[in-house]
């Protein structure tokens, strides 16, 4: 029995100016990190693998490393099982640039592929299909149609994932790349990001095993041999109402053909809600130390009136943490055709249209003055 626990897209250092202090987003996000290598112990799985995007940037800072290293240190001295890691699109500045996790490899904290690469463990084999910049391929292309280049790294990812098929072996495919059939936590298709997108239907038909992949934030297993792992803790408020922990794949089971489904296990982490301009505190459960978002679209005349300020002690004493607002003011629309005249010079036209949204004034004086200056000239 050779079992992993998978995961991916910690994103170390993301949206550090959500917390109160300085530090302390970047605390609670080490401190998922270190729950889960805490739930390979508990679970005693014969490896950790991590499908990219340990870090957010690809330059952390002293302190995002030692987010990043602490856990691992505490990991290995209590024996924890191996840490494999491939770097993700957030993880490497390029191709061949040195990055936070070639520092904790070579401190002998995890192993990483930042190529393709095969691991071994126990009776199962770990084919590694990291993220990798496109750019040789745009520069052998003179800059190209970004489309066709990203179709042809594709079909290049492809063509590089049944070279490490092995049909006498049981192996998993751990990739970091966005795949068709898929969805973002907001629900649009992954191919509205952009970039490459590997076919679901050619990937499943080189036969692995299994196929774990990170880069989307949606953790989602789909029919059981595909799973995109999703990131262990929501990082913003687009990911605020989706899932979010770990799995568990015993691979050999998965490997038998018989129905199986990997076991998710959510882990604990400070929420993000959004709310509804109006919404009714009394329907709603505590909101438990969450950051809280709160989404309106007004009139002019009801922002004036809007009270933010006592808006925000209300949700803060319903148990928010933090609380920001994203508010939407509808103007009066104006027609504005009628500036345009025929006949009239520019500087009338102009006179028109500042006379028109209501800007008058020194300010539209000094922008007469300027715009008669500047014709001129």
């Amino acid at each position: 029995m050779t079992k992993f626990l998978l995961t991916g897209d910690n994103h170390l250092g993301k949206s550090q100016d959500l917390g109160r202090v300085p530090g302390e987003r970047l605390a609670e996000q080490e401190a998922v990190w270190a729950a889960t290598l805490a739930l390979a112990r508990e679970r005693q799985v014969d490896a950790v693998i991590h499908a990219g995007d340990l870090f957010d940037g690809r330059r952390p800072g002293p302190d995002v490393m030692l987010a990043a290293e602490r856990p691992l240190v505490e990991h290995q001295v209590k024996g924890g099982a191996t840490v494999y890691v491939i770097a993700g699109n957030h993880d490497v500045p390029s191709q061949d640039g040195a990055c936070g996790l070639d520092v904790l490899a070579e401190a002998g904290l995890i192993e990483l592929a930042r190529e393709p690469h095969t691991w071994t463990v126990g009776d199962v084999d770990v084919c590694a299909l990291p993220w990798t910049p496109v750019s040789r391929l745009v520069a052998a292309n003179d800059g190209g149609d970004r489309t066709e280049i990203s179709a042809l790294a594709a079909d290049l990812l492809l063509e590089t994932a049944r070279g490490m098929k092995n049909q006498d072996r049981t192996q998993i495919l751990l990739g970091h790349w966005s795949v068709s059939q898929t969805s973002l936590p907001n629900g649009l298709d992954v191919g509205t990001l952009g970039g490459v997108v590997l076919p679901m239907d050619h990937l499943k038909e080189i036969g692995f095993d299994h196929i774990i992949f990170g880069h989307i934030h949606l953790a989602a297993n789909y029919e059981g041999d595909f799973v995109y792992v999703g990131s262990p803790q929501p990082l913003d408020f687009g990911e605020g109402g989706s899932r979010h922990g770990v799995w568990i794949l015993d691979a050999d089971v998965a490997a038998a053909g018989d129905p199986y489904q990997p076991e998710f296990v959510p882990l604990a982490s400070r929420s993000f809600v959004t709310l509804e301009r109006g919404v009714d505190l009394a329907a709603l459960p505590p909101l438990d130390g969450s950051f809280v978002k709160v989404r309106a679209t007004l009139t002019v005349d009801d922002h004036r009136r809007f009270d933010v300020a006592a808006c925000r002690e209300r949700l803060e004493q319903h148990g928010a943490y933090s609380v920001t607002f994203d508010l939407t003011v509808e103007r009066e629309h104006r027609d504005r055709g009628h500036v345009l005249v025929d006949g009239q010079t520019r500087l009338e036209q102009l006179a028109a249209y500042l006379a028109a949204t209501g800007t008058n004034g020194s300010v539209g004086a000094a922008m007469l003055a300027k715009a008669e200056e500047l014709i001129s000239t």
